[in-house]
């Protein structure tokens, strides 16, 4: 027998001779009746076991399927309308609809466990259509507040690195490393992994490396110290690092925000890629091509005269872009993005709102106050609590003057005069004689009053009818004070403006300064104070002259009001907390006990031993005439309060700007660049870089109320398979 083999890949080739081909013929026959009692049960074995793989994948599928359910039951609870924000909208057990998947029919209940919305069982039953096997799984779930709670009481939340050329008025959180420009501030408490710091801190710090070279004005801990550089508080070396995986834990995940966000908005498309006139749109569905491709959304009006108004929710698969000089109202609103997220220079933004972009997030429109049309702030002390009360306007109010403890006077912006003649029970406008915005209002009776404002506005009520005088100057006016002993009446404004109005008309004074001066307060003739930018005091003490001379205050932070029981006890409050006394030749820096260092903008007192500030954000505050502490009190808003006025220490008046805009701005994987025209009202947060730009400064509001952000994350307790046949 020869055998031959090409390398070329070909199959064997065999030559046999006849006596080989019988032999062969004998040897075949050997192996075929072996082959048959080896190869049968060998083929039934492998049947089996192809069967047996069948059902386990089987088995498999269905258990896959079961696991959906749950995961439907979920999304249900987080967006299905079973749970509010005020917990469970159901009592016991609700089946919902039925659905198929993997060949499989899948049925699912949930049970609200004891009715007492902590727990919530899930029990999800899979069943194969053709063979009819099942497998139940059971699963218990739980709601944890952490989404709102975490993003919203910061300033800046950030999983990476966040750059501060800009200033900021909230917490600070982030994974990376915190670098704060010289000259830059941060108002309140920052956790990181490091801190680089040559600004100012007002707030404690906790981080892993600490290398500060600026100043700290609260308790410092760290791990690895680079550079401890000036801090006031207590500082204690950590045996370990702060722990910041929990950043990571409440970062919400693309699939529920687009599952949240989607069940909000039209299933089918948008029509359009661009808005190009002022008109009111959403629910609004950017979705996808028919080949698959993203679609963007651009609002291009290039006109701020008029804008375009959210009226519910925005969901782009691309991009959004608002272009130059075009005007959008949030309203309230989410803007939701799977791309990059664009609000370029010289855009126009009022309104709340909820930003999202999973992309990179830029936003450096103008911003417009006003945008949600909420009525300005009027609120009442009355001895015990404080109470908000009716204004019936949205212009902001700057100011509050009383004749009486039941009728007073409030001015605002667009010329708005308002009056009450019943405590505040019903405030109605007045006719007035200007359009320019008022800034300051104070008089004698109800027959005398005087108000002042922009443009070197001066008006004058008599009891009939307010009309306009002649005040000899174009600078705006910001506030007006006098005495009834005389009828010799103040007024101070932009530009070091002083005037006085004697004799029947107003004439210019010497101030000898240029700042803005934003509150004069009289005593006497011989002693009247004027406070202003950079910390000016100017006191004029009756020389015929008419010239003011300055007055060293201690600060070179911008002043907002003066007030005082006699002319040894007079109180200046202003920027960043700033309180400042002088009594008795001596001056006395004062603070609040909360740590905060709001914008403080008015103050009124009964006596040296009960006076209150108001300020930015709904601060009020009072001092009870023990030490140089102030307590801040429990305020019915969050509105910037602008001034302060009472008849007494149980009727106490305090007027401000309609509802703050307050903009949530969030990239989920990317980074977030902040460079608003305009303070920001509002937090941010950004998976990437967080920055804020030079010019930019961020004020962070401690709740924002019910916005449109997931505000439960739903936690698996376990997950048992309860049954399978």
């Amino acid at each position: 027998m020869k055998t031959r083999m090409k390398r070329s890949g070909e199959l064997f080739r065999v030559s046999l001779s006849g006596r080989e081909t019988g032999e062969a013929f004998v040897t075949v026959l050997a192996l075929l009746v072996l082959g048959a009692i080896v190869i049968t049960p060998l083929l039934g074995f492998m049947i089996t076991g192809l069967k047996a793989g069948q059902s386990h994948e089987d088995i498999t599928t269905e258990l896959y399927s079961a696991d959906a359910g749950v995961q439907y039951a979920i999304w249900e609870l987080q967006n299905g309308g079973l749970f509010g924000d005020d917990g469970p909208l159901f009592i016991g057990t609700v089946s919902l609809d039925p659905f198929e998947i993997n060949g499989d029919n899948v049925t699912v209940t949930i049970e609200n466990e004891n009715d007492e919305g902590v727990f919530f069982k899930i029990v999800s039953e899979a069943t194969d259509m053709v063979t009819g096997s099942m497998t139940r799984v059971r699963s218990r779930v739980t709601p944890t507040e952490g989404y709102q709670g975490n993003f919203f009481e910061n300033g800046i939340t950030g999983l990476g690195n966040v750059d501060m050329s800009g200033g900021c008025n909230g917490d600070i959180q982030c994974a990376g490393t915190l670098t704060v420009t010289p000259g830059e501030i941060i108002r309140g408490d920052v956790t990181c992994w490091k801190l680089y710091s040559k600004g100012l801190v007002y707030g404690d710090v906790r981080c892993a490396i600490l290398d500060n070279q600026g100043t700290i004005y609260g308790d410092v801990e760290y791990y690895t110290l680079q550079n401890l550089g000036v801090v006031t508080g207590t500082v204690t070396a950590t045996p370990l690092p702060p722990d910041l995986t929990d950043l990571n834990e409440i970062w919400p995940e693309q699939e529920y925000l687009t599952s949240f966000y989607q069940a909000q908005v039209p299933s089918s498309n948008y029509p359009s890629t661009i808005v190009n006139a002022c008109s009111t749109i959403g629910p609004l569905y950017m979705g996808y091509t028919a080949a698959g491709a993203a679609r963007s959304l651009t609002i291009d009006t290039k006109t701020q005269v008029c804008e375009v108004k959210l009226n519910g929710t925005i969901f782009v698969t691309g991009d959004f872009t608002v272009t130059s000089k075009t005007l959008v109202n949030l309203n309230g609103q989410t803007i939701y993005c799977l791309g990059d997220i664009y609000f370029a220079p010289g855009s126009y933004v009022k309104g709340s709102g909820v930003i999202i972009g999973l992309g990179t997030v830029r936003f450096q429109p103008n911003i417009v106050s006003g945008g949600v049309g909420d009525q300005s702030a009027i609120v009442r002390y009355n001895g015990s609590v404080w109470a908000n009360q009716t204004s019936n306007t949205v212009a902001d109010l700057n100011d509050v003057w009383g004749s009486s403890a039941t009728t007073v006077y409030a001015v605002g912006d667009g010329g708005v005069i308002l009056k009450t003649i019943n405590s505040g029970t019903l405030w109605t406008a007045m006719t007035s004689a200007t359009t320019n915005a008022l800034n300051g209002v104070w008089g004698t009776a109800d027959n005398n009053i005087f108000a002042v404002g922009d443009g070197g506005t001066v008006m004058r009520y008599d009891g009939a009818a307010w009309s306009a005088m002649t005040s000899g100057t174009t600078s705006n006016l910001n506030d007006v004070w006098g005495s009834a002993l005389d009828n010799v009446v103040y007024a101070v404004g932009d530009g070091g403006t002083i005037l006085r109005y004697k004799d029947g008309g107003w004439s210019g004074m010497t101030s000898l300064t240029d700042v803005q001066l934003n509150s004069v307060w009289r005593i006497s003739g011989s002693d009247v104070y004027a406070v202003g930018a950079e910390g000016t005091i100017r006191r004029y003490d009756g020389n015929v002259e008419g010239t003011w001379t300055s007055m060293s205050s201690g600060t070179t932070l911008d002043l907002r009001h003066v007030w005082g029981s006699s002319a040894s006890d007079i109180f200046f409050v202003g920027d960043e907390g700033t309180i400042r006394r002088y009594k008795d030749g001596n001056w006395y820096s004062m603070t609040i006990d909360t740590g905060i260092f709001p914008q403080l903008m008015g103050i009124w007192g009964s006596a040296s031993n009960d006076v209150y500030v108001v300020g930015e954000l709904g601060v009020i505050i009072h001092y009870g005439g023990a030490g140089t502490t102030w307590t801040q009190e429990t305020s019915p808003t969050t509105k910037d309060l602008n001034a302060i006025w009472g008849s007494s220490s149980a009727n106490i008046y305090a007027v401000g700007e309609n509802a703050e805009d307050f903009i949530f701005l969030q990239s989920v994987n990317e980074w977030v660049e902040l460079k608003p025209g305009g303070e920001f009202h509002g937090s941010m947060a950004g998976a990437g870089t967080v920055e804020l730009l030079p010019g930019s400064n961020l004020m962070a509001p401690k709740d924002l109320g019910r916005v449109n952000f997931p505000r439960y994350r739903w936690i698996r307790i376990d997950t048992y398979i309860i049954e399978q046949h």
